[in-house]
């Protein structure tokens, strides 16, 4: 099988008829997640609803993997299960702010990325060993981790860009905030330069995705591009925290804080590099292929 095919397999799945199932699926689970929002006694508490999406999102997350390959599809389930009930909860008629509807599409996106992975590794673990060979093995871990040796590299790299960030984040005076400029330690929380600046809001987005892309262009995998995108947000953040005493709770709850927030966006901005690195490193096998046999 061509490095093309093995690629759309473990992003999209093995038979587009049940890719495309899986998203009608994923489509129903958020109107079903958006109707049980309006019945509080089913989760009058949020830890009942993270339990019951952990459970049921983790399942049909493995099942896709088991079935169908494809770590979108998985994605795809938690997404939809969390989004409708988050949007039901957050979104009002008419919408009076970005954030109403950045808040359900963030926190479902973060849901995906975590929830559906975990979910996708046992669906992959399960079905590696109902295989009698390892190549599913061989590829679940190539997908998720990429070669053991440059993963130790990237690992490295990471390490450097986190206590990069904190340096240049530490020299940086502090600056009151200001609707017209982008400070230094906005450029670690990619979502807040776009109200200063919308144009240098998208550039900075787009080079955090390059950075998480980088390490999938030379084989990197899904975990590597999220740890690439979380050392140096952690870091910018982390520090910039501490120093404002953001929560106001102390040194325990600022750091959590910049762990979530680090999280979510290594998540969001991660996968997408993840899949923009090896969509490019396949085109170019494909290029060199083509090349060597004409």
């Amino acid at each position: 099988m061509s490095s093309t095919n093995d690629l759309r397999d473990a992003l999209l799945g093995r038979d587009p008829y049940r890719s495309l199932a899986v998203f009608a699926a994923a489509l129903g689970l958020a109107l079903i997640g958006y109707l049980f929002a309006a019945v509080p006694a089913l989760f009058d508490r949020v830890s009942s609803f993270v339990a019951t999406f952990v459970l049921v999102g983790g399942a049909l997350a493995a099942t896709n993997a088991r079935l169908n390959d494809g770590i979108v599809g998985s994605w795809l389930l938690v997404f939809g299960l969390v989004v409708g009930w988050l949007w039901a909860g957050f979104v009002r008629r008419p919408v009076t702010s970005p954030e109403s509807v950045a808040i359900p599409l963030g926190f479902a996106a973060l849901a995906a990325g975590v929830v559906g992975t975990a979910g996708y590794a046992l669906g992959r673990w399960i079905d590696r060993d109902a295989s009698d060979s390892g190549v599913v093995a061989d590829d679940f871990r190539g997908v998720l981790v990429g070669p053991r040796e440059t993963a130790f590299r990237w690992l490295a790299v990471a390490g450097g860009l986190l206590i990069s960030a904190a340096a240049v984040v530490g020299s940086a005076p502090e600056a009151p905030p200001t609707m017209t400029t982008v400070s230094v330690p906005e450029l670690f929380f990619p979502l807040a330069p776009i109200y200063s600046n919308p144009a240098v809001g998208a550039v900075i987005i787009l080079a955090w995705v390059a950075v998480a892309a980088v390490p999938a262009l030379r084989g990197g995998g899904l975990l590597v591009a999220w740890v690439m995108v979380f050392a140096p947000l952690f870091g910018g953040t982390g520090l910039h925290y501490l120093r404002s005493g953001i929560s106001g709770g102390g040194l325990a709850v600022d750091v959590t804080l910049a762990v979530v927030a680090a999280s979510a966006f290594a998540v969001v901005l991660g996968s997408a590099g993840f899949v923009l690195g090896r969509s490019l490193r396949v085109v170019g096998r494909s290029r060199s292929a083509t090349r060597r046999s004409s």
